[in-house]
């Protein structure tokens, strides 16, 4: 049975487990090389393998951090298949509802300074102000179907991820994989356990595939854009409420104008958060395709 390592981004191999502690000997690796078997699909750093422990360092177990059994069993992990690809769909609506609500949001927010309740045009036309918060709840219907799908995208793609890398004996894990999604529907804790889920995984995912993490942006980019989504988007309710009436005639200018501006912040912040949510996505499904067994790649399982 042969062994593969890595050195930077090049793999290595196949070695017979002596050459393999040679190599260590010699200082060509260290106990912090990433390795792996040949029928194996993770890699590990040498000091958590068993050569790990035939050279001193380790006793195997797979426990997370906590000291807590894991299930380990690598023939469970499957890839993300079809979840992944509701939660990409998903997502791409999300995208294009906030990146309209942006615009229209910052294109009422000059109408207000500009010109306010201004005549209405013959024949019953619209308003610019009218046309623009139509286009502005046109676009929230789309990034609230977005959203709703993206609830039950996220939920089977990141539970089956937490999965995954626990089968693979991921000492990162400590969440365990249901409440990867329970958690946002808990008051105060939903403010960074979801986070604290997902970081889980980030790392987890790269490690055993061996890779390192590049969009380093991803995680705290979609998070912090999120909960900002939330907080500008409640303050935003607060301040139009009563200052713009249901057909879009400004009552109160400058608490219409606060409102608008916080909606501008929040559609700003959900688009970004959008974005980088698409490549934590895509990122993930990637690396859970090289986990799993080659027999168990059907989407459907």
């Amino acid at each position: 049975m042969g062994w593969f390592y890595k050195l930077g981004d090049t793999e290595h191999g196949p070695v017979s487990q002596e050459e393999l502690i040679a190599a260590f000997k010699a200082g060509d690796i260290d106990q912090f090389t990433h390795i792996k078997e040949d029928d194996s699909f993770a890699w590990r750093a040498l000091e958590a393998t068993e050569i790990g422990e035939a050279l001193g360092f380790v006793t195997i177990e797979h426990n997370n951090i906590k000291g807590e059994p894991l299930p380990y069993d690598p023939e469970k992990v499957i890839p993300l298949g079809w979840r992944s690809v509701l939660l990409l769909f998903a997502t791409w609506m999300a995208i294009i509802g906030a990146l309209g609500l942006t615009v229209s949001a910052a294109v009422a927010v000059y109408q207000i300074a500009t010109s306010i309740n201004d005549a209405k045009p013959p024949s019953g036309e619209l308003t610019a102000f009218e046309l623009s918060m139509f286009a502005y709840f046109l676009f929230f219907l789309v990034l609230s179907t977005g959203s709703f799908l993206g609830i039950f995208g996220y939920c089977f793609t990141y539970q089956r991820a937490m999965k995954n890398i626990r089968f693979l004996g991921a000492h990162e894990s400590t969440i365990s994989p249901i409440f990867t999604w329970v958690w946002f529907f808990v008051p105060f804790a939903n403010l960074v356990m979801p986070a604290k889920a997902m970081s889980q995984i980030w790392h987890a995912s790269h490690r055993l595939s061996g890779l390192e993490i590049k969009a380093k942006w991803a995680i705290p980019t979609w998070w912090s854009g999120w909960l900002i989504y939330y907080f500008a988007g409640r303050i935003s309710d607060v301040y139009a409420e009563g200052s713009i009436t249901d057909d879009a005639y400004i009552v109160d200018p400058p608490n219409a104008a606060i409102g608008m501006i916080f909606a501008f912040i929040s559609a700003l912040a959900i688009l970004l958060s959008s974005i980088a949510l698409l490549r934590i996505t895509q990122i993930i499904a990637s690396l859970h395709k090289q986990l799993g067994p080659a027999k168990m790649l059907s989407v459907f399982d």
